[in-house]
């Protein structure tokens, strides 16, 4: 099947259809601070797994030069490889004269094209090892992972943003009620591990050494964390 007609030209302005009143106003409100959180979630996330795929280490105050309003674009300025901000006013030049002049020349353009063109671009910065060590390291945080990438192939968005809620709230989870493990000397040396994980280690007498607790220490868990300690 073929792409179809496409008009040509920019969308119009629409700031005369803003209606700031109407009983759907609150709910409108709520979609939008929804929408913004989730977009900056979504930039950050892309940013953080896009940088280390660039030849260089972009500063901390350059962090978004790659991105390029989506995840698509995004990739395609990474695998293009750009290295500032500069690509976006590069990669918006040929999209406005695209959508001024030649969009009716995609009439007969099959979508199976633009799919394998998605398929192309996306395939080349997924982490299979990165989901491999996952695996081995945690089997809870795998599991999370792959009913994200289930739901975002298969579902709604709306169940992808389920499994996102479900990620947020394991981590505060883990905030909430830190993981804290006592440790032993390694015999022979001046080595410390978990008395749990490694069976050579001894516990010192007279002495209980608790492991840097995995959560900053706040109002929020110092109660759990003084019980454990008790």
């Amino acid at each position: 099947m073929a792409i179809g007609y496409l008009p040509k030209g920019l969308n119009p302005p629409s700031v005369n259809m803003l209606y700031f009143h109407g009983s759907y106003l609150a709910l409108a409100i709520k979609i939008g601070i929804v929408s913004n959180i989730l977009a900056l979630i979504e930039g950050i996330a892309v940013e953080e797994h896009l940088q280390p795929l660039t030849t260089t280490k972009l500063m901390e105050t350059k962090k978004c030069g790659l991105l390029a309003l989506s995840f698509l674009r995004s990739a395609v300025n990474c695998n293009a490889g750009a290295q500032t901000a500069l690509s976006n006013i590069m990669m918006v030049t040929p999209v406005l004269i695209t959508l001024l002049f030649l969009m009716p020349l995609f009439y007969y353009t099959p979508n199976v094209v633009l799919t394998a063109i998605i398929i192309t671009i996306v395939i080349g910065i997924i982490d299979y090892q990165a989901a491999f060590r996952l695996w081995k390291a945690n089997k809870v945080d795998f599991l999370g992972l792959y009913k994200l990438l289930r739901c975002s192939l298969c579902f709604s968005s709306s169940w992808t943003c389920y499994f996102v809620g479900m990620s947020l709230f394991k981590i505060l989870l883990h905030v909430t009620r830190p993981n804290t493990s006592s440790l032993g000397n390694v015999r022979g040396t001046q080595i410390y591990q978990s008395l749990r994980r490694y069976r050579k280690s001894m516990r010192i007498s007279y002495f209980l050494i608790l492991s840097s607790v995995k959560s900053p220490i706040y109002f929020v868990n110092s109660t759990y964390i003084k019980e454990r300690l008790e």
